[in-house]
């Protein structure tokens, strides 16, 4: 029966090679994973930092609209103290 040089029956002196390897390795999947959790949180960081400010332009704005569109709809009660007092001049004018 044939056995491998890495296999775990033997050694070979591979031993602490094997192991430092292993450690090694879950140390990199554990560093890895950090990375990329760092990696992720200041990309989510840096999204808030740049599209927060334009998400609040936007509302700023549908509500100026909205604001807007509700004296446009309701432009002939602001203007009539000013079309009272035009009238108001007006027969004034033709009365004299």
């Amino acid at each position: 029966m044939k056995v491998a040089i890495l296999a775990k029956e033997t050694d070979f002196g591979s031993k602490p090679l094997r192991d430092h390897l292993k450690c090694a390795s879950a140390l990199n999947v554990s560093f890895f994973f950090c990375m990329t959790c760092s990696l992720y949180v200041v990309g989510v960081q840096k999204a808030n930092q740049v599209f927060i400010p334009v998400l609040d332009s936007a509302s700023k704005t549908q509500k100026l609209c909205t604001t807007l569109a509700l004296f446009q709809r309701s432009r002939f009660f602001f203007n009539l103290p000013g079309f009272i007092m035009e009238s108001i001049d007006a027969v004034k004018l033709f009365s004299l």
